[in-house]
């Protein structure tokens, strides 16, 4: 038995011979395709959003100035390595604040916001629990790595940490529990 294979007549045998190559090297090339594809998936995660409450990291003072305009002046201080001015803002010591916020911590250095943090106040902590946010964030940012109580997800340039903070009661005597998120520049990123 003959066949027609690429325009010459075969005895059948060796068209069959033949054909099994080309379907091996379709198959090992489907197969390669697959390993690229999930390696460029793996590769592709998103990175890490560099803005939290309308803020940016790299604004300067002024910018937060502007969007959360100061009703008095906002307490400042210096880490103890003198390479980060942190600044404290409640929602009483601004004009506009975001909804469900209590408190915005920022970080300067050399003038430019390095690090932002939101404690969201108890109406928001009992809607979205740590638990909750973590699930959230984990959907767009992958499996988070997790420190003590804390979650981190990481890129080259930022991280991003969700976790319970302890903040003094209104009557001083016992301390509340707040859900908190902040992201930071790699730069001036210390592990907890």
């Amino acid at each position: 038995a003959v066949a027609l294979h690429r325009g010459v007549w075969y005895p059948r045998v060796m068209v069959q011979r033949a054909a099994a190559p080309a379907r091996s090297a379709s198959l090992f090339a489907a197969l390669a395709l697959a390993g690229f594809a999930a390696a460029a998936f793996a590769a592709d995660e998103a990175p890490i959003q560099r803005n939290l409450v309308s803020l940016r990291l790299g604004d300067r003072m002024k910018d937060v100035q502007i969007l959360y305009p100061p009703t008095r002046d906002w307490p400042t201080h210096k880490d103890p390595g003198g390479r980060v001015t942190r600044v404290h803002v409640e929602r009483s010591y601004a004009k506009y604040f975001p909804d469900d916020v209590a408190t915005i911590r920022l970080g300067l250095k050399s003038g430019r916001l390095v690090h932002i943090q939101v404690v969201f106040d108890a109406a928001e902590t009992r809607r979205k629990p740590l638990p909750k946010l973590v699930g959230e964030l984990s959907l767009i940012y992958g499996e988070p790595i997790r420190r003590r109580e804390s979650y981190a997800w990481e890129d080259s340039d930022t991280v991003m940490r969700a976790f319970d903070e302890q903040i003094p009661s209104p009557d001083g005597r016992a301390l509340e529990i707040r859900t908190s998120l902040e992201i930071v520049d790699r730069s001036v990123y210390k592990p907890y």
